[in-house]
């Protein structure tokens, strides 16, 4: 089985990786190595025979240690081990103090925080970066919300023309339209025919579902019906359990170039088209 190396020595981060990574772990995409030292970690990579090891999620300590997170990556790129590393640490600055060679590796280096936002940044990423040898029929709503991070989205500028299309097919489908503007001038000119074509699928589906609920009443009659209004589903989660999740719907009109939304009772929610839903 596909494993993700972390190494972090606080007990209360391989909680929250494994409680926040629940779906995944019961899906079989992956499994969690913790190891509390990048001297262990090291060593885990080297005793990996089998090639396990597919991801690194490393904590970028910078206090005294015989081999800081720094370190690490300069012993990672010495030994051409050739993992993707995802690096989190309260000093992103520093980081730069490393040579272009030590940071080969590197795919996202994002600030360290506690809060659910910024594990979900790295639980959509390390998903994104396993699912090229997953079954797609396993993957699930996670991924469709990547290209959202702007650490994400510096990641794929690097990626190959084949690579982007294919995250362009697979994610994009749910990105506001002034967000999609932006990311026109960044992918290939041939794939925005592809992308039109998942968003105009997409929005007839929710435009339909939009209709028939403020037509029962259960939606603000001020939500617009204008063609020109582009709408969107977004989620929040707020704990790490079902009754924890939040709708909203929001909607960017063309005309006024401005975004709004309204929040969706659970009730309501709960109707909503499948593909808007996670699981």
């Amino acid at each position: 089985m596909r494993k993700i190396l972390v190494i972090e020595d606080d007990l209360r981060f391989q909680r929250i990786c494994r409680r926040g990574c629940h779906l995944e772990l019961e899906q079989g995409l992956f499994s969690f190595e913790f190891t509390p030292s990048t001297e262990q970690g090291l060593e885990a990579i080297k005793n990996d025979t089998e090639k396990e090891i597919v991801l690194i999620l490393l904590d970028l300590k910078m206090e005294p240690a015989q081999i800081n997170g720094l370190q690490f990556l300069t012993e990672v790129s010495n030994h051409n081990i050739n993992c993707p590393i995802i690096c989190y640490t309260a000093y992103p600055e520093k980081i730069v103090n490393l040579s272009s060679q030590n940071l080969n590796r590197v795919v996202c280096v994002l600030p360290k925080g506690q809060n659910q936002y910024q594990f979900k940044v790295l639980r959509d990423l390390m998903v994104f970066l396993l699912s090229e040898t997953v079954s797609q029929s396993a993957i699930t709503e996670a991924d469709k919300e990547l290209l959202d991070y702007p650490q994400v989205r510096e990641a794929i500028k690097r990626f190959s023309e084949r690579k982007k299309l294919k995250l362009i097919k697979e994610l994009v489908a749910d990105l506001s339209y002034p967000y999609m503007k932006e990311f026109y001038r960044e992918v290939p000119s041939r794939a925005k025919a592809l992308i039109d074509s998942v968003q105009q699928q997409r929005q007839k589906i929710l435009r339909k579902w939009v209709l028939e609920k403020l037509e029962e009443k259960l939606l603000p009659s001020e939500i617009p019906t204008d063609e020109l209004v582009i709408y969107r589903i977004e989620e929040s989660i707020r704990r790490s359990t079902e009754k924890g999740k939040y709708y909203y719907l929001k909607w960017f009109d063309k005309n006024t170039k401005k975004d709004q939304s309204k929040y969706i009772p659970r009730s309501i929610a709960d109707t909503l088209p499948p593909e808007f839903r996670s699981p």
